[in-house]
């Protein structure tokens, strides 16, 4: 049975679950042993990333959720329902939530790195350490393809994993995505950020393989749509199967109304749908 995790505001959480968190602890001396566990996962020589596994320990399928920057303060928990849920749907595969850099998790552990004080942090270095704590677990899960599913900054960062590391996501799903920070950032008229990689910058070294569906809530006043139109639109403009989801009604933190929109019928098609040869 699967450990109870406190409910965020907006989730309700099924309580079963298909293996045991136990039985999910890499071989020992796999790892270091800072990064043994099944609440950790070492992001290949980069550090450790706290993490929550769910479904089951081996698939074919690697689904993995990463917050948003959690500006507000307090430990990077909210998604863990969240990917509990994706669990739910999909009991096929492999379900981890991840922790970002310099996050802590609410439970004593935090992810190696640092965040800046939560501000300008989606930098080449954080890019690798998430890209190796993916790259590890899809090694772990014995995983053959990865659905990425990203809320806000984690959204940012799965985006320019998508061009950095390419081919190591097949599908991803962007979630209240600042994914053209320069444009973000002057339309509150403020300081351009300088440690941050730009998905925008970064959209034409996306492989025309990978699926990206953006969804963007209508009543966002943080990551306004047509700044995450212009990420998708530079994508399909290059033979990537993009695709775009205003959700009327929902505000920038509405991840569960982006749920009930279709997001997990998306999750749930993106995992069935196999490479065509």
């Amino acid at each position: 049975m699967r450990r109870a995790v406190p409910l965020a505001a907006a989730f309700s959480l099924l309580a079963a679950c298909t293996t045991d968190p136990a039985a999910q602890r890499p071989a020992t001396g796999s790892v270091p042993p800072a990064c043994e566990g099944p609440q950790r996962v070492e992001a290949d020589g980069r550090g450790c990333i706290a993490v929550r596994r769910y479904g089951q320990a081996t698939s074919d399928i690697l689904i993995v959720m990463l917050h948003g920057d959690v500006s507000s303060g307090g430990p990077a928990s909210y998604h863990f329902p969240f990917t509990s849920r994706i669990a739910d749907r999909v009991p096929e595969a492999a379900v981890v939530a991840l922790v970002r850099p310099g996050y802590p998790d609410g439970a004593g552990n935090t992810s190696s790195g640092t965040n800046y004080n939560r501000t300008d942090q989606y930098t080449a270095a954080n890019m690798d350490i998430m890209a190796g704590a993916i790259r590890a677990l899809k090694r772990e899960t014995g995983a053959t393809r990865v659905i990425a599913v990203g809320h806000s900054g984690g959204a940012a960062t799965i985006a320019n994993i998508l061009a950095r590391d390419p081919g190591l996501i097949d599908a991803a799903a962007l979630l209240a995505c600042n994914c053209n920070i320069g444009a973000w950032r002057d339309g509150f008229g403020r300081q351009p950020w300088t440690r941050s990689l730009d998905p925008y910058r970064l959209a034409d070294s996306v492989p025309t393989t990978t699926h990206v569906v953006g969804y963007t809530g209508g009543n966002d006043t943080n990551a306004f749509p047509s700044q995450k139109r212009s990420y998708i639109e530079k994508l399909s403009a290059r033979g990537v199967r993009a695709e775009m989801h205003i959700v009327p009604g929902a505000g920038h933190n509405s991840i569960d109304a982006m749920w009930q929109a279709g997001l997990s019928d998306w999750v749930a098609q993106a995992a069935a749908r196999r490479p065509t040869s």
